[in-house]
């Protein structure tokens, strides 16, 4: 018998997968599915995806000594003063103390800085005017001249995708 290589049977959870057959390699994977080595490892990728977007909507952080993990759709805004980050959320306001881009390296793409001491969660953006950015809690937040084309490019361009 032949088994997949183990990074694939453990990225399908299939660490326990009945053997593949060596003369016509297929593997039984659940109720009697056959899969070629070509779709395995293409079923293998798109669950990797799946797993990446899952986690990069988790923001993992340290705040007083506590590992928190917070979803990032919960997130209104966050808000970085003197070496330290303030995390907006529905609900409470959490304080870690990571630069502001660091942060959004691990966000979603609806996430953008808005100026040097702001990041918005886009879909959370009721309305923009001007230089000011209205949220759905009815919050208001600026838009520095410096990041004015890009977030307003950004954001247009996010809720065109988003639409469509």
């Amino acid at each position: 018998p032949y088994y997949p290589p183990a990074e694939i049977r453990k990225k399908l959870g299939l660490e326990n997968a009945e053997p593949w057959d060596e003369n016509d390699n297929f593997a039984v994977v659940r109720d009697n599915i056959m899969l070629d080595q070509e779709k395995l490892n293409e079923l293998a990728e798109v669950i990797e995806k799946k797993r990446e977007l899952r986690s990069s909507r988790i923001l993992k952080i340290i705040s007083d000594r506590k590992s928190l993990k917070i979803p990032a759709d919960r997130i209104l805004y966050i808000e970085s003063n003197l070496h330290q980050c303030l995390i907006h959320t529905d609900k409470e306001y959490i304080k870690c103390s990571e630069k502001l881009t660091e942060i959004l390296k691990r966000l979603p793409e609806n996430f953008q800085m808005s100026h040097k001491s702001y990041l918005i969660n886009m879909d959370r953006i009721y309305k923009m005017e001007g230089n000011t950015v209205y949220l759905d809690n009815g919050e208001c937040l600026p838009i520095s001249r410096a990041q004015n084309s890009k977030f307003t490019e950004k954001f247009f361009r996010y809720i065109g995708e988003k639409d469509g």
